[in-house]
């Protein structure tokens, strides 16, 4: 029969000591735990998010800043937009200012900072905000996420196109500008072809132009122009149109304005260019008139020409003795415009027909 264990006195004060050495290591390990967690509750400053994406249409957004000060002190600093580190324009793409801070003695703080986003019609995927951590009243509270961006997610498409769809210009020996632009800066290079339509114009008579090819260098904001000759003349005209086409865009580009038209106002009837030396004595009758009017008082070959309001040519005559008849019965009632040409004299009256 095995006998009933029995410590002794001894057996006892070593079972004592080696819980006490037990125990003494626990605290030591507590002690360690403590210690780590105390590190990890230091004082710190930092962006919630150091990379972020917005759209552009948000109009507003927010980023964040966590600050703990345990210490007795307020704690403040300063949240920079980092203009070197920035692709976005200051009031163009964004409204972003620099922040102040402000941390009381033992808080945990969260502190939400606007952020106004513009929406434009521009294209730039490139576009973002930098953001640093300056300024700490206490530097040791500064930490590895002190830098942040903020990134706009572009909601316009490349686009190349006319700037404006058409221009009046009165006629005259002169060169037109047009006028091509890209909405944005992309990579790569972009081309695009200008070229003549179906007008009314006469080419080579009333203008020159040639069909052109352009290319756009990339990461370029530049205008290009292309000369639209317009050629002045003696003819008495109604006003003629010039119409161009942008076509064969390439790197991506969606054409927007696509169609550009120039109207050519005639200058041979304007009061600067009409002389009368041949006309001093010419007599249109009766006015208002019904069925004819009578040209009378002159000599002259005079080629005529009737115009309704809208400049357009709705009968042409030559005379050669008077007084001559010009027949408008065929005609609607309204106001009218009766030209003469003779060399380099030329006429005009208003003729009303009822």
């Amino acid at each position: 029969m095995d006998k009933k264990f029995n410590p002794s006195i001894v057996e006892k004060l070593q079972f004592c000591r080696m819980f006490k050495c037990l125990f003494t290591s626990l605290g030591v390990v507590a002690m360690l735990i403590a210690c780590n967690t105390a590190a990890a509750q230091s004082a710190y400053v930092k962006f919630v998010k150091t990379n972020d994406t917005v759209p552009e249409t948000i109009l507003k957004a927010k980023y964040l800043v966590e600050t703990y000060n345990p210490s007795s002190d307020t704690f403040r600093c300063t949240i920079a937009v980092v203009i070197d580190s920035t692709t976005a324009t200051p009031v163009l793409d964004l409204n972003a200012g620099n922040r102040g801070i402000v941390v009381p003695p033992g808080a945990t703080q969260i502190d939400s900072l606007p952020l106004e986003i513009i929406d434009d019609e521009l294209f730039d995927p490139f576009e973002r905000i930098a953001f640093k951590i300056v300024n700490l009243s206490d530097p040791s509270f500064i930490t590895a996420d002190s830098f942040a961006y903020v990134y706009i997610l572009d909601n316009d498409l490349f686009k190349i196109s006319f700037i404006g769809a058409g221009k009046s210009m009165v006629e005259n020996d002169t060169t037109y500008l047009l006028r091509i632009a890209l909405n944005g800066l992309v990579a790569g290079t972009t081309s695009v072809t200008i070229s003549l339509d179906s007008s009314n114009a006469k080419k080579g008579k009333d203008f020159n132009f040639k069909d052109t090819t352009i290319t756009i260098d990339a990461f370029s904001y530049d205008t290009f122009y292309v000369p639209l000759q317009i050629i002045e003349d003696t003819l008495i005209e109604a006003n003629e149109q010039i119409n161009l086409t942008l076509t064969n865009a390439t790197n991506g580009a969606i054409i927007d304005i696509v169609a550009f038209t120039v109207t050519i106002i005639d200058n041979d009837l304007q009061p600067s260019y009409i002389r009368e030396t041949l006309f001093s004595s010419l007599k249109t009758y009766p006015n208002p008139a019904i069925n004819f009017i009578l040209i009378d008082g002159i000599n002259e070959v005079v080629e005529w020409q009737l115009m309704n309001t809208m400049g357009e040519v709705v009968l042409r005559q030559t005379t050669t003795s008077y007084p001559s008849k010009i027949q408008l019965d065929a005609l609607p009632s309204g106001m009218y415009f009766i030209a003469g040409k003779s060399g380099n004299e030329v006429v005009k009256r208003t003729v009303l027909k009822q």
